[in-house]
């Protein structure tokens, strides 16, 4: 069962009455055989944190775990395991600067695929085809104290960015 908390901000516009989430938390949830294709969409907020919850066994062959559009989120001290697509996938957007922190990736085929200028920070990647995949956008992320395990790929830099990738630990991996 998911426990989603800390709604914090409602906006209000009255010229077309509609309510706007401004801040959203997503803390200490489990999700298992999500189906819908995204466990969690984070689509234009203005601030959102995913933090302590558990992804397993996502079932759908483009299956994302969180996946961001237009927002800036701190996702961190997470755990994901078994998503068929990335774990965490943050979409093309100049003003989308996720922070992605101490989270667990094991079995994914991507731990994270960015497209947009984040920071990748004290992850462990495990058993996976490509730890972080830097996509369109992603040239200026910073990528930095990440462990990449046992995996085809630590990093996949799609089209030779540049990058602040600096002190992060490769073993067992084919390609690094």
């Amino acid at each position: 069962e998911s426990k989603i908390i800390d709604r914090k901000l409602i906006s209000k516009n009255p010229n077309i009455k509609k309510v706007y989430l401004i801040t959203f938390d997503i803390k200490d949830s489990n999700f298992t055989n999500c189906n819908s294709g995204k466990c969690i969409y984070l689509g234009n907020l203005t601030t959102a944190t995913v933090k302590n919850n558990t992804f397993t066994n996502m079932n759908v062959s483009q299956q994302y775990g969180i996946y961001v559009s237009g927002s800036s989120p701190i996702i961190e001290n997470n755990s994901i395991t078994g998503c068929p697509s990335s774990g965490v996938c943050i979409l093309a957007d100049s003003s989308s600067e996720a922070i992605i922190r101490n989270n667990r990736f094991y079995n994914t085929l991507r731990g994270v695929n960015l497209s947009s200028p984040s920071r990748v920070t004290g992850n462990e990647m495990d058993q996976m085809y490509k730890g972080v995949f830097l996509d369109t956008g992603g040239d200026t992320a910073i990528v930095k104290d990440n462990n990449f395990l046992n995996s085809d790929y630590g990093i996949y830099n799609s089209k030779s960015y540049e990058f602040n990738g600096r002190q992060n630990y490769f073993s067992g991996n084919t390609e690094n």
